[in-house]
């Protein structure tokens, strides 16, 4: 298969059987600070990655669309806002009190 000048490829193999080739682009980021770098090596290695793997991990989610995508965030998100206080009790005294004045 040939690809245009100056396209990388990237060889997929299922099974040994299929080889693909895909182009991958390149992203060149400038002027960035050293600490940013340093937290994106950080998080990198907290992740058991390469900087350039959590920098493209870091991309995919920031671009990930779709129902699915959405609903992950929203269990997430309902996950971490979870709380011990029955709400119907606190719906229930604000009608009461409506109620009796």
């Amino acid at each position: 298969m040939s690809l245009p000048s100056g396209w990388d490829t990237h060889i997929a193999c299922s099974e040994g059987t299929n080889l693909q080739a895909r182009p991958m682009s390149q992203l060149t980021v400038r002027s960035i600070s050293a600490e940013l770098v340093r937290s994106l090596k950080q998080r990198a290695a907290a992740h058991g990655r390469s900087a350039e793997a959590e920098h493209r991990e870091i991309l995919r989610k920031a671009f990930q669309t779709g129902d699915d995508d959405f609903a992950a965030r929203a269990k997430a998100l309902r996950g971490r806002l979870r709380s011990t206080v029955d709400s119907s009790e606190i719906i229930r005294a604000d009608r009461d009190r409506d109620g009796s004045a």
